[in-house]
């Protein structure tokens, strides 16, 4: 009998463990009579089984009437092997032939006389999709091990116009998560982002047990203590079916030969795409029992340094909600745009019941999608430095210059203290809360520095930001009469009393002498939004002070 497992990646084993719920979910999605979803990204690890729920989907869809399915190679002309594949198909080649589409231009097909030949590949596709839709047929395209290279951004670009246009085309891609994600930071292809991903995580323990247990005739316990050897890892699954086949069904003996093959096959072959440095800090991380970081820190080289956050707003991107921000409001969370849709409130409404809104309950706490309070570590430097940190950094995007100023002099100040004297750290500490409160912000929180917090330490009463100051503008330089430039950011006035914030930590109480604008006109207030004033606060300013107004 032949052996049912297989040691080829990429290849349809004969005995897989199924992933009924990821497939079942694409293939309802494209088959659905009102089409939402046009395209879905499988990712995974090598080994995962990326390929073969692609094909097992691919082979669902070929069997329908209404379907024609072609697989496309990523290291290709993806528009050119594509309008090709379509010519070749029996089905689009008499959609093609009746609807006299002259592809004579691209090597195929046959001249029509007094029908001009189409000479862009772009526009052949859509000419031959338009006529499939009215056939009522849908295209599925897949892609396997999906790259950043021109072909692939080009199709993409291409395949968002067919979307667009509302043809019955479908795409079906595979790839290693670096390869995605480097594809979806293009510019022009962020609404990749908005693709659903199936992100293949280790296999069900009780359907590996169960495979084993039937195919090789065995009592449970050997099934899974065979099951705890593959750690869910489909390919692990079947490089230890294959050796256990060829032995008898005694897995016993092949174990080391089971772990020869996965350090060759896999592990060999991601410690070789690591970098020097990725290579060390794994080791290190490897040798440690606690995984702490101050053992992690004495397992790497000293000029190898570690960087934390150590204040701000946490993203949680469990849920991969953070994808939120780019769909609802085009800006993208990687790339420092991020609106916080995780922490805005939400309701549902259920279908047959229309404008009907029920609030989203995670919990009876509050209504909310994902969220954290704010990240703060300022009574907690000494701990950072023991760890054997080396960088700090504070999560200041989509933050005023007022918030990113109070916070950096704040930590600048306490490390620099603690660095002097412990004694003047503790001394300064109710200084330091002050000013961080004097940021907006929501609620602290040491997040996960001291193991995994609980449900109180993650989650703020109150979805608002509390706010003590109002920032006003920074300074710039100034004009003949001495009068100081800053472009205003909110509205003060003449007589208003507010505050200069100076790098070294001091906070200045000034008085709003005089407001004037570019064309010299005296004004009482300064009411417009990014307007450039000159002011006059009866004291000496510099470069760079940070005006505030207490609330």
């Amino acid at each position: 009998m032949q052996n049912p497992f297989t040691l080829t990646f990429g290849k349809s084993p004969l005995e897989p463990v199924e992933r009924p719920v990821q497939t079942n979910e694409i293939v309802d999605a494209f088959t659905a009579e009102s089409v939402n979803q046009q395209m879905f990204i499988i990712t995974g690890v090598r080994g995962s089984g990326k390929t073969v729920m692609m094909t097992e989907i691919a082979r669902r869809l070929r069997e329908k009437e209404n379907w024609v399915v072609i697989e496309l190679n990523p290291s290709t002309d993806l528009l050119q092997a594509m309008l090709a594949k379509l010519n070749s198909n029996k089905v689009c080649a008499a959609i093609i032939k009746s609807a006299k589409i002259d592809l004579s231009f691209f090597g195929f097909g046959v001249a029509i006389e007094g029908v001009p030949a189409i000479t862009d590949a772009e526009t052949a596709i859509i000419t031959i999709l338009e006529k499939m839709k009215k056939s009522g047929k849908r295209l599925l395209v897949t892609i396997d091990e999906v790259t950043n290279n021109d072909f692939m951004k080009v199709f993409a670009g291409s395949f968002q116009i067919f979307v667009r246009q509302d043809l019955p085309v479908f795409l079906l891609a595979t790839g290693l998560y670096e390869n995605i994600d480097e594809l979806q930071n293009e510019k022009n292809l962020t609404f990749l982002y908005r693709a659903p991903k199936i992100q293949l995580k280790p296999l069900n323990q009780l359907a590996i047990i169960n495979k084993y247990k039937n195919i090789f005739g065995t009592d449970r316990d050997t099934a899974e203590k065979m099951a705890e050897l593959t750690k869910g890892y489909p390919f692990a699954f079947q490089v230890l079916g294959y050796l256990t086949w060829n032995h008898s069904g005694h897995y016993e003996v092949v174990i080391d030969e089971y772990e020869q093959y996965l350090s060759e096959f896999v592990y060999d072959k991601i410690w070789s795409e690591l970098s020097q440095k990725d290579r060390i800090v794994a080791r290190g991380i490897a040798e440690t029992e606690s995984g702490k970081i101050k053992e992690i820190r004495e397992h790497i080289p000293d000029d190898l340094e570690i960087e934390t956050f150590i204040h701000g707003a946490m993203c949680i991107s469990y849920s991969g909600r953070c994808l939120l921000s780019n769909y609802f409001t085009g800006r993208d969370a990687n790339q420092g745009a991020c609106t916080h849709p995780c922490r805005w409130k939400y309701s549902i409404v259920e279908e047959t019941r229309p404008n009907e809104y029920m609030p989203v309950y995670e919990n009876e706490r509050g209504t909310y999608i994902f969220n954290s309070k704010d990240l703060c570590m300022i009574e907690h430097i000494p701990d950072l430095f023991d760890a054997g940190i080396d960088s700090f950094k504070i999560e200041g995007r989509m933050k005023t210059a007022l918030y990113v100023a109070t916070v950096a002099r704040t930590y600048r100040k306490a490390i620099d203290d603690y660095k002097k004297s412990p004694e003047l750290y503790q001394q300064n500490m109710p200084w330091y809360l002050d000013q961080i409160s004097n940021c907006t912000y929501r609620q602290f929180t040491t997040g996960f520095f001291y193991g995994k917090p609980s449900d109180e330490a993650q989650i703020y009463d109150n979805n608002t930001y509390l706010k003590e100051y109002t920032y006003l503008g920074i300074v710039g330089g100034t004009n003949e009469e001495g009068l100081y430039r800053i472009e205003q950011r909110n509205k003060f006035s003449v007589g208003e009393q507010i505050e200069v914030m100076k790098p070294d930590g001091e906070n200045i109480e000034v008085t709003v002498k005089r407001i004037v604008d570019e064309e010299g006109n005296e004004m009482e207030s300064a009411p417009h939004p990014k307007q450039v004033l000159y002011i006059d606060l009866g004291h000496p300013l510099e470069m760079y002070d940070i005006l505030r107004r207490k609330e």
